[in-house]
């Protein structure tokens, strides 16, 4: 039997569990916000689709106030954010580029705090982020609030075999 791993960057050993830079957090953040508005895109075609098919109007795409979209994407970043903070310290930008996020002491975030941090970041976003351009720990300000971490945690993704 063969055994079959994702092996991390060469780098990954002496960075493992260490604070991840703005530049891979920011990346991973922007990856994110890509998937969000994906996310929202196909809620918004799907409810007209949906209105098209159980009734008889023609495809046309809603017109909500702004107001109400503006609602919906934070409930939905803060949602998704949070899933992935609360469950496996990763959203799906996390994990590609191989962060996690953590307590101060290294723990899994509670739901709670995953839900703070997340509601935290979708509605102030970036500017919490910048204060880790001129910490010393790469903390945003949302970190040093609620005492989390952003790391690097690089760990093979699947194995096969014995």
């Amino acid at each position: 039997m063969t055994t079959a791993a994702i092996v991390p960057p060469a780098q990954a050993g002496s960075r493992q569990r260490t604070r991840a830079g703005i530049v891979s957090r920011v990346s991973a953040d922007a990856i994110d916000l890509v998937v969000v508005q994906l996310l929202f895109a196909l809620v918004y075609v799907g409810f007209a689709f949906a209105r098209t098919v159980l009734t008889s109007h023609s495809f046309q795409l809603p017109h909500p106030p702004v107001w109400f979209t503006s609602v919906f994407q934070f409930v939905l970043l803060t949602g998704y954010l949070a899933w992935g903070w609360g469950s496996t310290g990763r959203t799906p930008g996390k994990a590609l580029l191989g962060l996690r996020v953590v307590t101060d002491t290294g723990t899994r975030l509670t739901v709670a705090r995953a839900l703070a941090r997340a509601a935290l970041c979708a509605l102030v976003g970036l500017p919490l982020l910048a204060w880790a351009l001129v910490s010393r720990r790469n903390a945003g300000i949302h970190d040093l609030v609620l005492g989390t971490a952003v790391i690097y945690d690089w760990r093979p993704r699947f194995t096969r075999g014995g």
